[in-house]
C-alpha cells in the first residue's frame, strides 16, 4: 500500500508539475518520514488504547480472573461495579436445590424474604470493601499504583449446599516493592462462574513474615526455658526408692558400725544413671548424728536394686546399740535421678 501511494504521488507529479528527479527524490523523502511519524504515532496510540482496555476490562470465567477484576475495582474504588459481583436474586435460578434451601431457612429465621436476605448480606460485604480499601491507605497504599500479581485459592465442593466453593481464596498485589494480599471469603461457583465476595484483612507478607519468626522465636524461648526449668526440677518419682539399709556392727561395740548399705530400687519404666540421697541418722539422746548427701553414678534398669556402701558410715559410732533401733532412727531420702522424665 506504502509503494502504491508513493508510485501514485510521484506519477502525479511527473504529469501535473513536470518536476526533476531531485525534486522528486526530496518530495519522497519527506512523504516517507511523515508516514513514519504516522505509524510511530498509531503504535504509540495502539498501546495506549491496550492498556486502557487492560485496565478496565473484567473477566469472571475463573476465579484468577475474578479475583484479578475485584482488584481492578479496589484499586479504583469502585464498589458500584464491585457489588454487581455479589449475589443477586437473579442468581438463585442456578442455584442448587440444597443452596436455595439453607438461604430460605436464613432468611426464615430473620423473618423477611430471600431478596431481602440476599440484600443485607451484600450490604455487609460493601462494607468490608471499604474496610479493605482504607486500611490499605493507614498501610501507605496509593491503590492506584499497585499491582496484582496472582491468586491462590482452592475449589472444593460442599455436600452440604451441593454447590462448589472457593475456599482459601487470597488475592496477591505489589506496591513500591512490598508484597500484600487480602481475602475473599464467601465466593462459590455459580453457573460455572465465580460468585459473590466478602473481602477480609490486608496483610503486608514481609511485616507478617517477621511477626511469625518472632513468635516463632518467643516460643522457642519458651520450650527452652521450660526445658532448663524441668531440668533443674527435683525428678524424685515415688517408685524409685532409696531406703532398706542394711548394716553391721562388732561385737564387743554394739555402738559402732562396721559397715552400712543402702538399697536403691527402680520400679519406674525408665531406666537410672544417676541417682542424688541424702542419709540420716538421729539418736533420741543426741539428736542427728549424721547426715551426708550423695550424688552416685548408677545404671538400673527398670526393675534392678542394687547396693550402695555407704564408706563414711564404716567403724561410725552411733552412741546407741545399733543391734536394738529402739533409740535411733534412719532416714534416707531421694532428692534427684537422671534421667528426668517429668510429666
Amino acid at each position: 500500500m506504502r509503494h502504491l501511494i508513493l508510485l501514485f504521488l510521484l506519477t502525479t507529479n511527473l504529469l501535473v508539475f513536470g518536476q526533476s528527479k531531485k525534486e522528486l527524490r526530496r518530495n519522497i523523502y519527506s512523504l516517507t518520514s511523515k508516514y513514519d511519524e504516522l505509524n510511530e504515532n498509531y503504535i504509540k496510540l495502539d498501546k495506549k488504547y491496550n492498556a486502557l482496555k487492560e485496565k478496565h476490562s473484567v473477566s469472571f470465567d475463573t476465579p484468577e480472573n475474578y479475583a484479578k477484576s475485584l482488584f481492578k475495582f479496589l484499586k479504583s474504588k469502585n464498589k458500584n461495579e464491585a457489588s454487581k459481583l455479589l449475589l443477586s436474586l437473579d442468581d438463585t435460578n442456578f442455584f442448587s436445590a440444597k443452596l436455595s434451601k439453607v438461604l430460605k431457612k436464613e432468611a426464615d429465621r430473620d423473618s423477611i424474604s430471600v431478596s431481602g436476605w440476599i440484600q443485607n448480606v451484600n450490604d455487609e460485604s460493601k462494607k468490608t470493601f471499604d474496610e479493605v480499601y482504607y486500611e490499605g491507605l493507614n498501610l501507605g497504599i496509593k491503590w492506584e499504583d499497585a499491582i496484582f500479581t496472582k491468586a491462590e485459592f482452592k475449589i472444593e465442593y460442599e455436600d452440604d449446599l451441593d454447590t462448589y466453593a472457593i475456599d482459601n481464596y487470597k488475592v496477591f498485589f505489589k506496591y513500591s516493592n512490598k508484597d500484600y494480599y487480602f481475602r475473599i471469603l464467601d465466593a462459590f461457583i455459580i453457573n460455572d462462574k465465580s460468585n459473590n465476595w466478602d473481602l477480609f484483612g490486608l496483610y503486608d507478607i514481609q511485616a507478617q513474615k517477621l511477626k511469625e519468626e518472632k513468635r516463632e522465636k518467643e516460643r522457642l524461648e519458651r520450650e527452652k526455658q521450660k526445658e532448663i526449668e524441668l531440668q533443674n526440677k527435683p525428678y524424685s518419682p515415688w517408685n524409685l526408692s532409696v531406703g532398706k539399709a542394711t548394716w553391721m556392727y562388732y561385737d564387743e561395740d554394739k555402738k559402732t558400725f562396721s559397715n552400712f548399705k543402702v538399697k536403691i530400687s527402680n520400679n519406674t519404666k525408665f531406666y537410672v544413671k544417676t541417682v542424688k540421697f541424702r542419709v540420716s541418722i538421729s539418736t533420741d539422746g543426741q539428736g542427728k548424728v549424721f547426715s551426708k548427701t550423695y550424688n552416685k553414678s548408677v545404671f538400673l534398669e527398670p526393675g534392678d536394686v542394687k547396693t550402695i556402701p555407704i564408706t563414711e558410715l564404716s567403724n561410725f559410732y552411733v552412741g546407741e546399740d545399733v543391734s536394738n533401733q529402739d533409740n535411733w532412727d534412719i532416714d534416707s531420702d531421694l532428692i534427684d535421678a537422671y534421667p528426668k522424665h517429668h510429666n
